[in-house]
This record gives structure tokens, sequence and C-alpha cells, in this order.
């Protein structure tokens, strides 16, 4: 149990980094002007950078739900096995 738990901190501390890049990035690209040649470029080079950001963060939103899944799994495993739920803890 110890060691799922330490794979969802694990999970949640690699999404941080993560979730401030999309902030970051979305926040250049929003800031980037309407009107210009070289603009539009850079425009399409922060939402590139921002689109593998969002599927980055997806991925490790995704870990850090199967981590959560697997502790439910164990508790409930444990549960049906008659193991006191402070037990776990």
């Amino acid at each position: 149990m110890t060691g799922l738990r330490a794979d969802l901190v694990q999970a949640a501390k690699a999404c941080e980094p993560k979730a401030v890049l999309v902030i970051r990035l979305a926040a250049v690209r929003d800031s980037v002007p309407e009107r210009g040649f070289s603009v539009a470029q850079a425009y399409a080079a922060a939402s590139s950078e921002l689109a593998k950001a969002r599927a980055d963060l997806e991925v490790c939103v995704g870990a850090e739900s199967a981590a959560k899944a697997a502790i439910s799994v164990a508790e409930e495993d444990a549960r049906k096995h008659g193991v006191l739920p402070g037990w776990l803890r």
C-alpha cells in the first residue's frame, strides 16, 4: 500500500510542472499580436508547443488517475478479505 501511495505522490509531483508549462505557453500564445506574417509563425509555433504540452499533461493526469485507481482496487480487495481500514493507512 505504501508503494501505491508513493506512486500517486510521484505522479502528482510530475504533473505540477507540466500544468505550469501549459499555463505559461497559453499565456505566450495569447500575447502574440494578431497581425503580421512573422507573428503568424510565432502564433503557430506557440500553438504547436502548447498542444504538445497539453498532450504531455494528459498522459501525466492519466498516470495519476491510474495510481488512484490502483489504491482503490487494493483498498477494496483488502476490505473483501476482512482487513480493517486502519491497517491500510
